[in-house]
């Protein structure tokens, strides 16, 4: 809803998606290969599009409500998918990026699963230790993810309160006059 609203954003949205959509299904019926980065930085954009467009509805609401926080929690999952892009590009770029301490050999490639497995514990700074960043890009990427999704949170809710405390000292002025 926050990007399909205007038309101008849903047709940049649909421009940005649909080349890796279009790349994906081709791809099956012509096996081509599936390590093209295009799809990546294509659904990269679409997300991180989406992603501003979220934003900006929570930066312009003037009440903390159920489609904002909903906007928010999409915001901080939505960070998770885009960083496990970035992170299967590293790893296609740069093989051996990623330790599998679990596994024989400590070595494989990374699979969309266990990007997104690995975002999602590096962006809520879990951090479980079954898949290790080892080249100098993964780390720099793990790192900046970790801080992004700490400052997201504090940011976010320092926001939601400040808005919500807004919010009642209006209702109490408008009760008292």
């Amino acid at each position: 809803m926050a990007v399909g609203v205007r038309r101008r954003q849903l047709a940049i949205s649909l421009i940005l998606i649909l080349p890796a959509l279009t790349f994906r299904w081709l791809s099956h019926i012509l096996s081509l290969p599936q390590n093209d980065p295009l799809p990546l930085v294509c659904l990269a954009l679409s997300f991180s599009f989406t992603i501003w467009q979220l934003l900006q509805f929570v930066a312009r609401a003037r009440r903390v409500d159920l489609d904002v926080l909903c906007a928010g929690i999409s915001v901080y999952l939505l960070l998770g998918q885009v960083w496990s892009f970035f992170y299967l590009l590293v790893d296609r770029f740069v093989p051996g990026s990623f330790r599998f301490p679990s596994l024989p050999g400590h070595m494989a490639s990374l699979g969309a699963d266990d990007a997104i497995y690995f975002s999602m514990s590096t962006i809520t700074t879990a951090g479980y230790g079954d898949i290790i960043p080892v080249s100098p890009y993964a780390r720099s990427l793990a790192t900046l993810e970790s801080s992004t999704g700490v400052l997201y949170l504090a940011v976010l809710i320092g926001r939601l309160v400040a808005m919500h405390l807004a919010d009642q000292t209006r209702s109490q002025r408008a009760a008292r006059d």
